[in-house]
């Protein structure tokens, strides 16, 4: 069994919310709805935005603009990273994480 991450989720037409995923990759996947790409969340430190790879050729919905031009689209979690894991977003990333976007 695995254990659980605490993320923001991002889903668009949805405010983004502070939860839990599986830190499993069927678990990512499954978020995501397909194979996941990480990429830097812009401003904030060893934060990473895990996202659906394809998901601007395959046509899925906008859902987070990161930086100025850097558009995410389809489901996406914000999560910690460490060398070589994610990990739970402590309560310092959440904030600053909710300077640049709305979060319940």
């Amino acid at each position: 069994m695995s254990e659980k991450i605490r993320v923001i989720q991002c889903i668009p037409n949805k405010t983004a919310k502070v939860g839990e995923i599986e830190n499993e990759l069927k678990a990512f996947q499954d978020f995501v709805g397909g194979s996941i790409e990480v990429t830097a969340f812009y401003t904030v430190p060893d934060v990473g935005i895990v996202c659906n790879e394809e998901g601007k050729i395959r046509g899925l919905q906008p859902c987070l603009l990161n930086g100025w031009s850097d558009v995410i689209f389809g489901n996406c979690f914000i999560c910690g990273l460490t060398e070589d894991d994610f990990t739970d977003l402590t309560d310092e990333q959440i904030e600053q994480i909710k300077t640049h976007l709305l979060v319940e």
